[in-house]
């Protein structure tokens, strides 16, 4: 009988322990944070580009993400640290998939830049990351003229 009893102990011990070991991650050194948003030139969505948050404040992590007709999304896991960065815009004038029936190696030109100079030389704004919820995104709304 004291056999079984310290089986059982065990048992809970497992019972116990094992949740406890896998629920435990560690958290996230940066505080990354989601973000979301709209990107439009001259009042029309960006079809095709990407947006950068390059760290303004001394932060350690920055972000990229593609735009796709205009917007973009973040995930924590991947987002930028709370703080201040430069966002860099860069749009092109078609998507990276080659049209149907295409032959490797025909795609054409590569996709060029549509923005103006001064968006490829310089950050197309300025925003602050601050710590949310995943429901409640960081969210960018940006006109470039």
């Amino acid at each position: 009988m004291r056999d079984a009893g310290q089986q059982l102990r065990r048992i809970v011990a497992v019972a116990v322990l094992v949740p406890l070991a896998i629920g435990c991650s560690k958290p996230d050194p940066f505080a990354r944070q989601p973000v979301k948003g709209t990107i439009t030139w001259q009042g029309k969505p960006i079809q095709f580009g990407t947006v950068t948050f390059e760290p303004a404040g001394g932060q350690k992590t920055g972000a990229t993400a593609s735009i796709a007709d205009g917007a973009f999304s973040i995930a924590r896991d991947a987002g930028p640290s709370p703080g201040n960065y430069a966002v860099w815009v860069h749009a092109f004038d078609r998507g990276a998939d080659p049209p149907p029936g295409t032959a490797p190696g025909e795609e054409g030109p590569p996709p060029k830049e549509i923005l103006p100079e001064k968006y490829r030389t310089g950050a197309a704004g300025q925003f602050e990351v601050k710590q949310v919820k995943d429901e409640a995104p960081n969210e960018l709304k940006l006109d470039l003229p």
